[in-house]
């Protein structure tokens, strides 16, 4: 897991997260063990090379980075390097932390958990505000941040943060791609904005709807980032001297919305909203962008969170079975039906885990159908268990579990009595 980091929140950034909603994260970052003795607003301030020991209070943002987090060394004309850490360090002397490594984080999105702290003159701490995805979005102290308007589907004191466009986590399931946010290592959360909603997904809010999945069943997950040149106005030629490196954002009603990495005197005269030291805002007309380029960064293959069948369902469908009406056939599904889940890359922590569900599977059995029949060992396989019920109307149940496999069979009452007079069931 990667170490958590911290990120000083400037006004005009503060005001888009709590009071507009917006999750964009981008520029310079530091980890929170190494900021730990900045504990007053002047320290954390001095490190950024303001001296203002008259401050009452700073709030800061901290968080995990999500698996696609694209860190970098600040350049010269990175977000970081205009903010002032071009060589890479912020001076924490005056809290006696001496030189704090920086980093430049690409545009993204807010991470899930995400929490803005304040910092007081003496040494208090106070939670402002917790990002909980684009569902809920920011959940904020309203003794400390201004309650917003309230939004259908959201609780007093949130503020809805609607998945990005174009930065952030995306994620690829049955071939069409939709925003991502992790909800644990093995689960992404996807949102739509399609109205009506997509099949399987749940409507949040009009316009938002979501499905929780597991992260190994989506075919690729990952983050793009796009950058090109802003020329201004005029015709562009290469090497012109007005094309500004920009990031691509999202699309606006006007035009398009793009981040300059640029100083407060440059950002005046290009009349762009600064965010934050060396991170600017600006809508551009679409036609003055250009040699745009996408960067990706892609997961490799996600490992086998395994998820077998619950005990209920398995048992729900036993029960839905031994309620159908069984002709007499001599086809085999009409003679026994079963469930089957396997792990195919097997482990003892895989192992352990089937053992529980068989163990939680047979418990709910003898619930609905009373004490079983066990019967360790499965023909050849050793290390295996099988728990028999013999149902009203002659059907059975068995639940079996051998190396990797859990399965849960049913035997409808020709094929229960044809294991009878067959004799492949000992003790019956």
């Amino acid at each position: 897991m990667a170490k958590p980091l911290q990120k000083l929140i400037w006004l005009h950034t503060w005001e888009d997260y709590l009071l507009d909603g917006s999750a964009l994260l981008v520029g310079p970052v530091m980890r929170v063990e190494d900021t730990s003795e900045w504990t007053t607003p002047a320290q954390v301030l001095a490190a950024y090379g303001i001296d203002a020991p008259q401050v009452g209070s700073v709030d800061v943002l901290r968080f995990e980075p999500s698996p696609l987090a694209q860190l970098s060394i600040p350049t010269p004309d990175s977000p970081a390097g205009v903010a002032g850490f071009a060589h890479g360090f912020a001076d924490g002397a005056l809290s006696g932390a001496g030189l704090v490594p920086v980093w430049d984080l690409a545009p993204t999105e807010v991470p899930r958990g995400a929490e803005m702290w304040r910092l007081f003159a003496d040494g208090r701490q106070e939670l402002v505000a917790a990002f909980q995805g684009p569902a809920q979005g920011w959940s904020a102290n309203t003794s400390l941040v201004p309650s917003p308007p309230e939004t259908p589907g959201l609780h007093p004191g949130r503020v809805p943060a609607p998945p990005s466009a174009t930065v952030g986590p995306q994620a690829e399931l049955r071939g069409k791609t939709y925003r991502a946010s992790w909800v644990d290592p093995a689960t992404l959360e996807l949102f739509s904005v399609a109205e009506p909603a997509p099949q399987d997904f749940e409507r949040i809010r009009p316009g938002l709807s979501r499905q929780l999945v597991p992260a190994v069943l989506c075919t690729r997950i990952f983050e793009e980032t796009v950058s090109a040149l802003w020329t201004g106005a005029g015709r562009y030629e290469p090497g012109r001297p007005e094309a500004v490196p920009c990031q691509v954002l999202h699309a606006a009603p006007d035009g398009v919305s793009v981040l300059l990495s640029v100083d407060a005197a440059r950002a005046a005269s290009l009349q762009a909203h600064e965010l934050e030291p060396g991170v600017c805002r600006k809508t551009v007309p679409r036609e003055e962008l250009a040699e745009p380029r996408g960067v990706q960064v892609e997961l490799g293959p996600q490992p086998q969170w395994w998820r077998a069948m619950t005990p209920r369902q398995a048992c729900d469908q036993m029960d839905f079975w031994a309620e159908q009406p069984w002709p007499l056939s001599t086809e085999a599904a009409q003679r026994r039906l079963s469930l089957t889940d396997t792990i195919h890359h097997v482990s003892p922590e895989s192992t352990a885990f089937l053992g529980d569900a068989f163990a939680l599977m047979v418990r709910e059995g003898a619930r609905r159908w009373g004490r079983p029949t066990m019967q360790d060992g499965w023909g050849a396989v050793t290390g295996s268990s099988t728990a028999r019920w013999k149902l009203a109307g002659g059907s059975r149940v068995s639940f079996g579990l051998q190396s990797g496999v859990v399965t849960a069979t049913f035997d409808t009452p020709q094929g229960a009595e044809q294991d009878r007079r067959l004799d492949e069931w000992d003790g019956e």
